[in-house]
């Protein structure tokens, strides 16, 4: 299974906030499971923290992300537009897109992290809360 991550998930993991889930927490803190992050949410997390709404610190996570193999940074690439459902807001679409990519074009059983109840509702991905 690779499960991709929503950007409030990853916030949270790296903050140890009390919001995220149980089951999304042991999803990150497993070390065997396969996590991909679309390139969108790096971008996001640097502007919440450029914009002080997380205390965390840029660098910290990509060290981690860079140094994990279970992590993936994967990129806004020609799949992602193909696959990007227009019924969502751009940042949740792209999201999605990235798991659509996983499971329709690499053939692979996704899981996306979110707690975000339009990706919920669209019910284009299985969902890991």
């Amino acid at each position: 299974m690779i499960y991709i991550t929503d950007t409030h998930p990853l916030v949270w993991y790296f903050e140890r906030n009390k919001a995220l889930s149980k089951k999304a927490e042991s999803v990150f803190d497993s070390g065997e499971l396969h996590i991909v992050i679309p390139s969108l949410v790096m971008v996001e997390v640097k502007f919440l923290i450029k914009k002080k709404r997380i205390k965390i610190v840029f660098d910290e996570i990509n060290d981690v992300i860079a140094n994990d193999p279970n992590f993936t940074i994967y990129p806004l690439d020609l799949q992602i537009i193909e696959k990007t459902p227009l019924n969502l807001n751009i940042h949740d679409a792209i999201i999605c897109a990235t798991a659509l990519v996983y499971r329709d074009v690499l053939n692979e059983d996704v899981c996306l992290i979110t707690k975000d109840s339009e990706i919920k509702d669209s019910q284009l991905v299985e969902i890991c809360w």
